[in-house]
């Protein structure tokens, strides 16, 4: 808060120094507001499935989720890093009544690993659709393309897995339309630098912004 703060800042600033001191106070008030508080929710009962669960925001999510009873099956591409992720979150946790962390692989490089993950969670959860998807798995950086597809991981990843995910998750009602599915996108690209592609970054994040745009009518 304190670095948005301090950007917002400096913003003003500058804009003050071109508008006068009138616009300066005007962005100050418009952008520095009391913190909203929210009513912390009760998910027991809810089932999510977190994709990228085993680092960074992933885990985090997986933490906060568990802390309002959610059931939460982290995934990640191997077996062992979300065994191991879901053990740190779960001693992380301070009170020791909180949802269960289940941990399951899904590679979403791999249409396979998605498609095998399909079949063992429906036959483990008898065909019941989750509750919530986080979608939060991506790539980013600098990749070369897949020699066997051609295709750059970020696309391959951010979108062509997302889809499959989707797709493949609904066919096998384990999406079904009281679901809600939550996509973690990025403006990162917005900062990219030539040399770094930052093309596909753009390309991967405003196709995953149309694919949610699609599902809240489809589903």
């Amino acid at each position: 808060a304190l670095i948005i703060t301090i950007a917002v800042a400096n913003l003003a600033i500058m804009v003050g120094m071109v508008g006068g001191p009138r616009m300066f106070w005007d962005l100050i008030e418009q952008n520095i507001q009391p913190p909203l508080v929210f009513e912390t929710p009760n998910l027991s009962g809810s089932d999510v499935l977190l994709t990228g669960a085993n680092r960074g925001l992933g885990k985090a999510i997986a933490s906060v989720l568990a802390q309002v009873n959610a059931s939460v099956v982290m995934t990640c591409r191997t077996q062992q890093k979300c065994s191991k992720a879901a053990n740190e979150v779960s001693e992380s946790l301070i009170d020791e009544s909180h949802g269960t962390l289940i941990p399951a692989s899904i590679d979403l490089g791999s249409m396979d690993s998605i498609d095998s993950a399909v079949n063992l969670l429906k036959e483990s959860r008898a065909g019941s659709p989750f509750d919530i998807v986080v979608l939060n798995a991506a790539v980013a950086g600098l990749h070369p393309s897949d020699p066997k597809t051609g295709m750059n991981p970020i696309i391959g990843v951010n979108f062509v897995g997302n889809i499959h995910v989707i797709q493949s998750f609904t066919k096998a009602r384990l999406i079904d339309a009281h679901t809600k599915v939550i996509v973690v996108s990025s403006g990162a690209h917005f900062l990219g630098i030539p040399e770094q592609l930052p093309a596909m970054e753009e390309i991967s994040m405003s196709n995953a912004q149309y694919m949610c745009k699609s599902l809240a009518m489809d589903l």
